[in-house]
């Protein structure tokens, strides 16, 4: 009878113990699944953020080597241009949108072609300045802004022989353009209206020949007094050209 205890006794512990072992690991089973899941989640957002950096770094690289190969900077001399004619322009109070396109069209034309002299003003008030040329020993010029073609346009030029000036009056819209050589000299002078310039006035005389043609004012003879008073005059009511390359 004890035996027959025994007996069933350890079946129930076996039972017990088989028992226990299977709710454990029916319990451990969803652990090691949510880890293995955890890290691996872990390790996706790990990859995307590497991917992330890798690509924002490629981006920025690439958008460094665009600036450096679009956005040069001015030598000094571009530089030194830029400042004389922001100088020039604070003059103009006026100057409209297309008057400012204006001036930068007048700055690449510099660049392009640089001159002795040079200048930046607005004689007729129309808010887009017009532009002035010298080039020693060559001729001077004066440009206009052609707006639909975003080009400076020659309205006129004339060669100065030994003469180094041209001046303007932005009071009486005028221009005056002077040519000199050991032969005599000129000083012709241009109104200017409308976008066109107009001759109003030419002073004219013959080195050797004073005796016989004196000085010449619009075809009228006047004295030696009367040229150096008119030439003084220019001088002092008109502007010669300000700035210098």
């Amino acid at each position: 009878m004890k035996k027959k205890r025994l007996i069933i006794a350890v079946v129930i512990i076996c039972c017990v113990i088989l028992y226990i072992w299977q709710t454990n690991k029916i319990h451990n089973t969803p652990k090691k699944d949510t880890a293995v899941s955890t890290k691996s989640n872990a390790t996706t957002q790990q990859a995307e953020t590497t991917t992330q950096v890798t690509a924002q770094t490629s981006t920025e690289t690439t958008m460094e080597s665009d600036t450096e190969e679009y956005f040069e900077e001015d030598t000094e001399e571009e530089a030194q241009l830029k400042k004389t004619i922001a100088e020039l322009m604070k003059e103009e109070k006026n100057t409209t949108p297309e008057g400012e396109k204006a001036v930068q069209c007048y700055i690449q034309f510099l660049k392009d072609t640089p001159q002795s002299n040079y200048d930046i003003a607005d004689i007729d008030g129309d808010g887009t300045p017009e532009f002035f040329t010298l080039s020693e020993g060559s001729d001077a010029a004066m440009y206009r802004y052609n707006a639909k073609k975003n080009k400076v346009k020659k309205l006129h030029s004339y060669q100065l022989g030994k003469a180094s000036v041209m001046y303007y009056s932005k009071e009486k819209h005028q221009v005056v353009f002077v040519t000199g050589d050991t032969g005599g000299g000129e000083f012709d002078t241009y109104e200017y209206t409308d976008g066109e310039l107009k001759k109003i006035e030419s002073l004219v005389w013959h080195n050797g020949k004073f005796e016989e043609e004196g000085y010449i004012l619009d075809g009228e003879k006047i004295s030696m007094e009367e040229r150096d008073n008119y030439i003084e005059n220019i001088r002092e009511e008109y502007q010669s050209l300000r700035g210098e390359m």
